[in-house]
């Protein structure tokens, strides 16, 4: 069975970009802190598909078709706004701080992050925290493999808007 580490906070914070971590192990002999889940040996291919397909990255088609719309200049600008403020949530929640899901919703809602839109409107009803942190980390993966993919390194590894000249 999967097990998801508990978010706490006596864990290390995973910083917001990181990959998915996984410990192997029995629950109760290995520790969490820095993990995402513990893999125990017992699960089926079902459980194990169905858990690891929830951190892919999301669809990138609605962002394509924004830029398509409105030029990329444009799009990337919107995006590395949203890859900050995802940033920033996540960095609050670790500080124990919950940050305004409802703005966090229509930001990765307008730029076609569904799933990460749902789990902040969720999140803002203080609930749905760990969705939240898991949709904003692909996300956030997401956004920069797409910023990359431009040729756009200043947008791409910049941390602000103000890097970007």
């Amino acid at each position: 069975m999967i097990v998801s580490s508990p978010s706490s906070d006596d864990q290390a914070p995973l910083p917001t970009d990181a990959k998915l971590s996984i410990a192997l192990g029995v629950p109760s002999y290995h520790s969490a802190a820095g993990h995402d889940a513990w893999i125990t040996g017992e699960e089926d291919r079902a459980e194990l598909t169905a858990f690891f397909t929830r951190w892919l990255p999301p669809d990138l088609a609605a962002l394509e078709r924004l830029a398509d719309a409105f030029g990329r200049p444009a799009v990337e600008q919107l995006t590395v706004s949203l890859r900050e403020e995802l940033r920033g949530a996540l960095a609050a929640l670790s500080r124990g701080d919950l940050p305004d899901g409802h703005k966090l919703s229509g930001l990765a809602g307008t730029l076609g992050f569904a799933a990460a839109s749902e789990a902040w409107r969720d999140a803002d009803k203080a609930c749905g925290i760990d969705d939240a942190r898991r949709t904003s980390r692909t996300a956030i993966v997401a956004i920069t493999h797409w910023l990359e993919s431009a040729g756009q390194p200043t947008l791409a590894s910049g941390s602000s808007l103000e890097s970007a000249g």
